[in-house]
């Protein structure tokens, strides 16, 4: 298996969304620590930066503490948290909410 995640790697230098098809393909990536982390990174090459969260929680439940794995996670958290502001949660609907 190592030796097809090591191959994938390569196919995430050119295209993310083959390596993506290819990672899905191989059977068990939920019980390989590399292969998850993997996923990850494509996921996050191809910006689907909540995918790649799933991973990581995914890794730190089967896998156990991981400061790596954790910084990563709260890393794309904070990402995802500034990218996904509600304009319309303002109760001041007089007011421009960019001000």
């Amino acid at each position: 298996m190592n030796g097809k995640i090591e191959e994938i790697r390569k196919i995430l230098q050119e295209n993310p969304q083959k390596a993506l098809v290819e990672i899905n393909a191989l059977p068990h990536v939920e019980k390989s620590k590399e292969a998850l982390m993997l996923r990850a990174d494509i996921f996050q090459a191809l910006n689907k930066n909540t995918d790649a969260i799933n991973d990581y929680i995914e890794i730190l439940k089967s896998f156990g503490p991981d400061e790596e794995v954790e910084n990563r996670k709260k890393f794309l958290e904070t990402i995802v948290g500034m990218t996904q502001l509600d304009i319309f949660a303002c109760t001041n609907l007089h007011k421009d909410p960019w001000e």
